[in-house]
């Protein structure tokens, strides 16, 4: 969390491996600084075809700014989900 009076902390949820939509996310709030910490809530890892370049730009912003970063597992970052067939809300 930022520690100045004129930090923010972006929450950021569900990006479903969307990466134009978390670009714009990133554009309209900034990149994570030590004045904008970002909360990533979970469910990167789903439905788009972009997880894994979302999650690479989150934990090289996760090592960067360690103190401004937080990333929650959300349930499609779990084996069992993955090993779940699409049709059964499974899925990587």
């Amino acid at each position: 969390v930022p520690a100045t009076d004129d930090g923010k902390l972006v929450i950021c949820g569900d990006t479903h491996g969307q990466l134009a939509d978390f670009l714009w996310v990133l554009k309209q709030n900034g990149e994570p600084s030590p004045n904008t910490g970002y909360l990533l809530n979970g469910d990167i890892a789903d439905r788009g075809e972009n997880a894994c370049e979302i999650i690479i730009i989150a934990l090289m912003y996760k090592i960067l700014y360690p103190d401004m970063v937080s990333i929650n597992r959300g349930n499609h970052e779990n084996i069992e989900m993955n090993r779940r067939s699409p049709d059964h809300g499974g899925g990587f």
